[in-house]
């Protein structure tokens, strides 16, 4: 069966982030479901690309189960995620089953946000570096880094490292190795993150 991933997306996300998550999943053949805080309409991301979501958060049963929910980065697309109990019980009820909860960028404060993950290693955007660690989080500088079910990392640059770590940690080596040489990535050692 194949695994699934739900992307959280609002007004402001950062759509490298989004971009290069969701294709690097899909090569995995993860099913990727784009769902959007703000209905079915085309969202504009924090550098003004449009991206066209699967689904309206309103549609997505507070009691689904995904194998990951990915949090993307932009501070105005993590406020927008943040301010919404829809999210907060998405999270929640995902972190409790034992799912992956992924986030990049300023992606944490959303987990920090709705007390997912607290006490757990991060990373992030270093903009945000000291809300983290004030809030209670372990902080890490690496590019990636996973503690337990919570994966994040650093920003737009990092995305594909993140996405590959994912891959890593819910399909196996193997299947994260061969997709990053085809998409010719350095070769990396995800089990050290």
């Amino acid at each position: 069966m194949a695994k699934t991933c739900l992307v959280l997306l609002a007004e402001g996300s950062e759509e490298t982030e989004v971009v290069a998550s969701v294709d690097t999943l899909r090569r995995a053949e993860i099913n990727v479901t784009l769902a959007s805080l703000h209905g079915k309409d085309p969202v504009t991301c924090s550098r003004g690309v449009i991206i066209v979501p699967d689904a309206s958060l309103d549609d997505i049963d507070d009691e689904a189960v995904y194998d990951v929910i990915l949090v993307p980065g932009g501070l105005k697309g993590v406020e927008n995620l943040s301010q919404s109990p829809k999210v907060a019980r998405l999270l929640k009820n995902h972190e409790k089953r034992g799912s992956i909860i992924a986030a990049i960028c300023a992606g944490p404060l959303c987990l920090m946000t709705h007390s997912i993950g607290l006490g757990k290693k991060v990373t992030s955007h270093p903009s945000v570096q000291d809300k983290l660690v004030a809030g209670g989080y372990q902080y890490s500088e690496q590019i990636a880094c996973k503690d337990g079910k919570i994966i994040t990392s650093r920003g737009p640059g990092t995305a594909i490292n993140f996405a590959l770590l994912i891959i890593h940690e819910l399909l196996s080596p193997e299947v994260c190795e061969k997709i990053a040489k085809f998409m010719v990535m350095q070769p990396v050692d995800y089990s050290a993150f």
